[in-house]
């Protein structure tokens, strides 16, 4: 049996060429979701991405010489920018278009590997400004 796509929501905040559909989670565990937005415009092209600290996670799209179906009304060189509404503080940790699809994995904002302690003196820890026996190197 397969499981129904659950939709996501999306927020436009910039409509240039490219052309949007929709969106839905592909799959998606804890702290992490990979996210097909279904595009009008064949193979767009990624400009940038955005979010993280109280923000909306966003990409950035533009049309290019390859890219076909688009809003002719607008330049091709004007930018749509998608928001993921639904994952304030998360962000964008990779982006990637294919022919008619925008890929998107969202990580969420907890740290899941913090940096190990510092402590001087440590067990196991090496630090470049001590020299042997613990004096501080010249």
């Amino acid at each position: 049996m397969e499981d129904e796509l659950k939709e996501v929501a999306l927020r436009i905040t910039e409509q240039g060429a490219v052309r949007v559909n929709a969106a839905h989670l592909h799959r998606a565990s804890e702290g992490i979701a990979a996210v097909y937005v279904d595009l009008h415009s064949k193979r767009a092209a990624l400009v940038c991405t955005g979010g993280g600290d109280g923000e909306v996670p966003s990409v950035t799209l533009e049309a290019d010489e390859h890219t076909l179906h688009v809003d002719e009304t607008k330049p091709r060189e004007s930018l749509t920018t998608i928001e993921f509404a639904d994952y304030v503080d998360w962000r964008v940790f990779a982006a990637d278009t294919g022919r008619y699809t925008l890929a998107v994995c969202l990580i969420a904002p907890e740290n899941p590997n913090p940096k190990p302690s510092a402590s001087p003196g440590a067990k196991g820890s090496a630090s470049p400004d001590r020299a042997e026996g613990g004096a501080e190197a010249k």
